[in-house]
């Protein structure tokens, strides 16, 4: 009975992220999509010159694989095609991990060990971990999606505190590049079965 209950929340929250395409689109009628994506205030520059180059590279890269769906930058008249609005995307600084080592420094060892040294019979201890991020969400064209699609927010993170940040943030932009190529492939899956 418990299951029958927690079921319908499930499928509730479920279809209020998805990202579907209409049943009436195929690879037939479909053979191109196009790709558009901008960026929030937030974002700085140089995140954003990075990231066109991931989106771009991965387009070229999903066409060169030999695909049955062809991909391209979105045109004015496209009426097909996939959104990606990123909401979020932070670089860390150096100020950044100064503070997560010096916060992370006290939280974890002088704080405790103070607490200790005073006999309060309690102990606390705090950390600060900075990470580079992205958040996005991609919806599909009014033209492309089905009625029912809102639409996926996909989120990636690194740690940025004990490794080289160019490490970290390659790291990160191969996440990206990867949940690019995954929403690539379920488009195109999806424009198959409905053949």
């Amino acid at each position: 009975m418990k299951y029958l209950l927690f079921l319908p929340f499930v499928l509730f929250f479920y279809s209020c992220s998805t990202l579907k395409s209409d049943a009436g689109k195929s690879i037939r009628n479909t053979p191109d999509v196009g790709i558009e994506w901008e960026y929030s205030e937030k974002i700085n520059d140089a995140y954003q010159k990075d990231m066109d180059s991931v989106i771009n590279a991965e387009i070229q890269k999903y066409n060169a694989a030999g695909h049955q769906l062809h991909l391209h930058k979105k045109r004015v008249k496209d009426k097909d095609y996939l959104f990606i609005e990123f909401k979020e995307g932070k670089l860390t600084t150096k100020g950044d991990r100064a503070a997560g080592y010096i916060v992370t420094g006290l939280g974890l060892v002088a704080t405790p060990a103070l607490l200790i040294a005073l006999n309060t019979g309690f102990v606390a201890a705090f950390y600060y971990v900075p990470e580079n991020k992205f958040l996005i969400k991609c919806t599909y064209s009014d033209n492309l999606a089905d009625p029912s699609s809102h639409g996926k927010k996909f989120v990636g993170t690194t740690g940025a505190l004990f490794a080289k940040k160019q490490k970290q943030v390659n790291k990160l932009y191969t996440k990206f590049s990867v949940k690019l190529d995954g929403i690539f492939l379920n488009l195109e899956k999806e424009l198959l079965m409905h053949q």
